[in-house]
């Protein structure tokens, strides 16, 4: 189990890698509305006018972790939108996968399910 949660860990270190979370920006910037996007990140523009989403706003937003000590990556996100959180998920999992075989040469690396929209909110949890 050691050897399965030592992966996940350099799963997770080399997702949450400034490069990984510009592409994860440009990936949802160039897949999905803006306006959509924007109803839980800042969408901001470079001075060449390219939009982006801040790298604190995508960490922020987002959990990496192992499931149960496996080899099972489980990508949450958490924003004032729930159908925004299912794309950073989503997202996510699209990108990963490049990054994942490339660098780790992790040639088995699949995505399991979709993001789920929950039903209810999920934060802030007020009792």
């Amino acid at each position: 189990m050691t050897t399965s949660r030592s992966l996940v860990d350099t799963y997770i270190v080399i997702l949450e890698n400034a490069v990984v979370e510009n592409a994860l920006s440009d990936y949802m910037l160039e897949n999905y509305d803006s306006d959509l996007l924007a109803k839980a990140f800042t969408i901001r523009k470079n001075s060449d006018g390219t939009k982006y989403i801040s790298n604190s706003e995508i960490s922020s937003a987002t959990t990496l972790s192992s499931v149960d000590e496996t080899e099972v990556l489980q990508i949450t996100a958490t924003t004032a939108n729930a159908e925004v959180s299912a794309i950073v998920c989503d997202s996510y999992a699209a990108i990963a996968l490049d990054y994942l075989t490339r660098i780790v040469k992790a040639g088995s690396v699949k995505v399991i399910g979709e993001a789920i929209v929950p039903s209810s909110l999920v934060s802030p949890n007020v009792l």
